[in-house]
């Protein structure tokens, strides 16, 4: 099988890169291992389902979507646990179309050329909804369902890249300007008396 390499598409709120073109753009160790993985058995044959999830490990559950295609829609047929926290709710059972997504015609697009061209996809997509994970990237691995059976699912392997933890204290630490960290001490009657320096930046361990 020749792997054509091709970066999708781009907008303001999604990345895509497509087949050969994915190991170059990841860094993640877990999402090269599958690429990896899904590149060594497509010399062989189409990869199914059981080359991904039989006796695979709770980790790799845990932050997994499994997605049937349909004629028309995506069904989410697994909702990792760990991915389930992060959002607050699960996706189990639900279609694509009825997700309230900004970004649903372009996740349609994304699953559609991956299981019609049977092609690896890699995306990078800010979140939608309250969480704490504010970018996210996702590898998108087109499988059968069995060796007998051609109907084609996507496993789908996410990881935060960015969350506003990681962010919050990149701005504390690389900031220009002096920050302070402070917590109340109050008196008996509850007015604010004092406060305790929990943590300062450098430039305000400068003043």
């Amino acid at each position: 099988m020749k792997v054509r390499a091709d970066k999708g598409t781009m907008t303001y709120q999604v990345k895509s890169w497509y087949g050969a073109a994915v190991p170059n753009v990841v860094s993640h160790p877990a999402v090269r291992s599958l690429a990896e993985k899904w590149f060594q058995i497509t010399t062989e044959r189409d990869p199914t389902l059981a080359d991904f999830w039989h006796n695979a490990d709770e980790a790799f559950v845990d932050n997994t979507i499994l997605l049937l295609k349909g004629e028309s829609d995506y069904t989410y047929l697994h909702h990792g646990r760990s991915l389930q926290q992060k959002i607050g709710f699960s996706m189990q059972g639900l279609r694509l179309v009825e997700l309230r997504t900004k970004v649903r015609s372009t996740l349609m697009a994304i699953y559609d050329r991956a299981t019609a061209d049977f092609v690896l996809c890699y995306f990078q997509s800010f979140a939608d909804f309250q969480q704490d994970v504010v970018l996210w990237g996702r590898l998108a691995i087109p499988v059968r369902l069995s060796t007998d059976d051609p109907r084609v699912a996507i496993v789908l392997y996410c990881h935060p890249i960015e969350d506003k933890a990681s962010i919050y204290k990149a701005l504390f630490e690389r900031s220009s300007s002096g920050i302070v960290i402070a917590a109340p001490v109050k008196s008996g009657a509850g007015e604010i008396v004092d406060a305790w320096i929990i943590a300062q930046n450098e430039q305000a361990g400068h003043l």
